[in-house]
C-alpha cells in the first residue's frame, strides 16, 4: 500500500538519528571501536562498518555494550536496505533490557514499522498497539501504519478506528493520508463520511484532480447527479480535467442533466486539444449532443465519422433517418447509400429512406427504383408498394 511504501525513508531516518550511548556506559576499548564504526558509517562505508560490528559482537560485552552494538548493527542493515535482517538485532537489543529509557519508545516504534515493511502485519499490530498505549508521544504517522497493517489482515473496522485516530490527531493530513482514509471509507461504502473527507481534502489540495473526481463519484453513488455535475464543472473551470475520460464523463453528466450544448462544447474542445480520443463512441456522443442541442449542421459530421469507423449498417441507418427528419434529403440519400455498401442483412429500410428522400428532392424515377428494391424485403414490402402506388397516381 502507498502508505506503507512511504515508511521506508521515515524509518531509516528515525533509527539513524538515534544518539549513541554515553561513553561512561562503555569500556574504553569498545567505545574506541564504536567510534571507528560510526566514522565508517558517516563515510557511507556501511559494509565495512557492518563487518566491524559483527566482529565486535563476538567479544565479551556488558548488556549495555551489547545493546548499543546490536542497535548499531540494525542501523547499518537499514542503511543497506536489508530490512528483514535488521529486525533480529533490534529484537536482541530489546531483549537485553539495557536499551536506555530515552531510546526505548523509538526502538519499539521502529520495530513495529519494520514488521509492517516485511509483511509481518500481526507482529506489527501487536508491537505498535502495545507501544502506543505506553508511549509519551505518538507521531500521527504511527496510527496510519497501524491502520494499514489492519487492512492487510482484513480487519477493516480496526483499520478505520486507527485511521480516524490519525486524522483526529493530525494538524494537517498529507495527500497520501487523505487517499488512504478515503480507500477505507470506500470499502465500507460510507458515502457520507467520504463526502466530508473529500471536501476537506479539496480545501487542502485544490489542485489534486483525484479528489474532485472522487467527490463527483460519491455524489453519483448517492444519486445526486446535479451535485456531481457541479463538482466536475468547477474542476473543469479550474483547468484540472486534463484526461479524456474525465472530459467524457463530464459531457455525459451534462447530457444527463439536459445540458447538451455544454456537453457538445466540452467534447469538441477536448477533441481539438487531443485529450479525448477520436473513437466511434466519442464521435457519437459529440454528434448526439449537438443533435439534442438542435445544432443539426454541427451534428452530422461527427455522426458520419462514427458511422465510418464502426462500419455498422445500423449507424448509417440512424444517420439517414436523422437527415430525413430534418429535411436533409441529400445527406439522407448519401448515408443510406453508405449503409447499403456495408451489406446489411435487410436492405429494405435503407431503400425506403432512399426512395422517400429522392421523392422529396423531386427525383421520382430514382424514388421508384428505390421503392422497387425495397419491395423485395418482407418487412418493407407493404410500405414500398404504398409509395409506388402514391407516386404513380400523381
Amino acid at each position: 500500500m502507498s502508505v506503507r511504501l512511504a515508511l521506508v525513508a521515515v524509518l531509516a531516518a528515525a533509527v539513524l538519528a538515534s544518539p549513541p550511548l554515553p561513553a561512561a556506559t562503555l569500556s574504553e576499548k569498545v567505545f574506541r571501536v564504536l567510534t571507528e564504526i560510526y566514522e565508517l558509517r558517516e563515510a557511507d562505508k556501511n559494509t565495512e562498518a557492518l563487518r566491524r560490528t559483527e566482529s565486535l559482537l563476538n567479544r565479551k560485552l556488558s548488556d549495555h555494550e551489547r545493546a548499543q552494538v546490536l542497535l548499531l548493527k540494525s542501523d547499518l542493515l537499514l542503511g543497506l536496505e536489508r530490512y528483514r535482517e535488521a529486525i533480529q538485532p533490534m529484537e536482541a537489543a530489546l531483549a537485553t533490557g539495557a536499551v536506555p529509557e530515552q531510546r526505548l519508545d523509538q526502538i519499539r516504534y521502529n520495530l513495529g514499522q519494520l514488521y509492517s515493511q516485511i509483511g509481518r502485519y500481526r507482529d506489527a499490530i501487536r508491537v505498535l498497539e502495545s507501544w502506543i498505549h505506553g508511549a509519551k508521544s505518538v507521531p500521527t504517522n504511527a496510527y496510519f501504519v497501524l491502520a494499514a497493517c489492519h487492512l492487510e489482515v482484513n480487519a477493516l473496522r480496526q483499520a478505520r478506528r486507527w485511521a480516524d485516530k490519525g486524522r483526529d490527531e493530525s494538524d494537517k493530513l498529507t495527500y497520501t493520508q487523505y487517499q488512504f482514509i478515503a480507500s477505507i471509507y470506500v470499502q465500507q461504502s460510507d458515502w457520507t463520511a467520504l463526502q466530508k473527507l473529500l471536501e476537506e481534502a479539496i480545501q487542502s489540495f485544490p489542485d489534486k484532480v483525484e479528489f474532485w473526481r472522487q467527490l463527483a463519484q460519491v455524489h453519483m453513488e448517492r444519486n445526486r447527479e446535479a451535485q456531481a455535475l457541479a463538482v466536475m464543472r468547477v474542476a473543469y473551470a479550474n483547468g484540472l480535467l486534463q484526461r479524456g475520460e474525465d472530459l467524457v464523463r463530464l459531457a455525459q453528466l451534462m447530457r444527463l442533466r439536459n445540458a447538451p450544448w455544454l456537453a457538445a462544447n466540452v467534447m469538441e474542445d477536448g477533441m481539438k486539444r487531443k485529450l479525448i480520443k477520436p473513437t466511434s463512441r466519442n464521435w457519437l456522443l459529440l454528434g448526439n449532443s449537438w443533435m439534442a442541442a438542435r445544432e443539426y449542421d454541427r451534428a452530422y459530421p461527427p455522426l458520419e465519422k462514427a458511422a465510418e469507423m464502426t462500419k455498422k449498417p445500423r449507424d448509417w441507418l440512424r444517420l439517414a433517418r436523422l437527415y430525413a427528419q430534418n429535411a436533409g434529403w441529400s445527406g439522407c440519400i448519401k448515408s443510406a447509400d453508405a449503409g447499403l455498401r456495408t451489406g446489411p442483412p435487410d436492405p429494405g429500410p435503407f431503400q425506403i429512406l432512399r426512395g422517400v428522400c429522392s421523392y422529396e428532392e423531386g427525383n421520382f424515377e430514382k424514388a421508384l427504383d428505390a421503392f422497387a428494391k425495397a419491395r423485395k424485403s418482407k418487412k418493407s414490402a407493404a410500405e414500398a408498394r404504398g409509395w409506388i402506388q402514391f407516386i404513380e397516381n400523381l
